[in-house]
């Protein structure tokens, strides 16, 4: 295939009105974005992605834990303030909360296992769970039913590393059908999915849970789809975390664009090429060719 005719596209949410900047529509000029010629199709490449963190790390995916006698049983709620956390505040503010009902208890971070130590009042021997529909449990580093081992009650330490945030990746999503596949929950096998590209979040340094800009730029043509039809009209493009969930901003946030992106793509236009088939075995080309083969087989 051979690329016929290219244009830039580029795409800002916050001047869209259809959409709350995370998820939006984009209306296509029929006229210039279309081909007749059956011999021809097109293609859409993301280039750039840029988008500012106007989220914070600790939300609310991750800031809910309970404790109770069991699994289900909840006697507490604690939701941590959303922000950006560093280790050591973090483990103040889970502090905080527990003390508001546990007069006493204290939170600790141990560097050397990246893990929390609780220690409660005596007497306590509640559990601590988290709800397994949200990531509570890779920030303070257990599972959902069980979010810390019970050393010698009252202690508590964090089972696994605990984490500052639980947003790794950004998942554009597109309305445009792709051949693209993923993983799904729960089995082993590939499904259709309309993931069009993962921007990964970088980390910035060890203090902060990440870099206050999302900026990815490819020129290698990483991320393409080629156009089963042949017109654009009506694309749909929204943002999303691992797990299909919107980026954690408030309504307030969503309604005044707050959290909105920019997009660069390459469309182009590819046509097949012509190709002349080879001359048919034994085929004589010209007059030269014919004197040639003839003395060649001269008895």
């Amino acid at each position: 295939m051979e690329v016929v005719h290219h244009k830039n596209i580029f795409i800002d949410s916050e001047q869209l009105l259809n959409g709350d900047g995370q998820n939006l529509e984009v209306l296509f000029p029929p006229d210039a974005f279309s081909t007749s010629n059956k011999d021809e199709t097109m293609r859409l490449t993301l280039n750039s992605f840029t988008m500012r963190r106007n989220f914070y790390a600790i939300n609310e995916h991750n800031n809910v834990f309970y404790d109770g006698s069991f699994v289900g049983d909840i006697s507490n709620t604690y939701t941590i303030p959303p922000g950006d956390y560093t280790d050591l505040s973090l483990a103040d503010a889970i502090q905080t909360l527990l003390n508001a009902q546990h007069s006493g208890a204290t939170c600790e971070f141990q560097a050397k296992t990246r893990t929390f130590k609780i220690t409660m009042p005596n007497g306590f021997t509640y559990i601590f769970w988290s709800d397994a529909n949200l990531d509570t449990h890779e920030i303070l580093g257990g599972i959902p039913d069980e979010l810390f081992n019970i050393d010698a009650s009252p202690i508590f330490t964090s089972k696994f590393p605990i984490q500052l945030d639980s947003i790794s990746d950004i998942y554009l999503r597109t309305s445009l059908q792709s051949s693209n596949f993923q993983t799904n929950k729960g089995n082993n096998h590939l499904g259709n999915t309309d993931i069009f590209a993962r921007i990964p979040i970088y980390k910035d340094d060890s203090t902060l849970a990440d870099t206050t800009m999302v900026k990815w730029e490819d020129s290698n043509d990483l991320y393409s789809i080629h156009i089963q039809n042949h017109q654009l009209s009506n694309v749909r493009f929204k943002i999303t975390d691992d797990k299909h969930r919107a980026l954690p901003v408030s309504q307030p946030q969503r309604d005044a664009h707050n959290l909105n992106f920019k997009m660069t793509f390459k469309y182009e236009i590819l046509r097949r090429r012509e190709t002349t088939p080879p001359p048919p075995l034994g085929y004589v080309q010209n007059q030269k060719q014919f004197t040639d083969y003839r003395n060649d087989f001269r008895f």
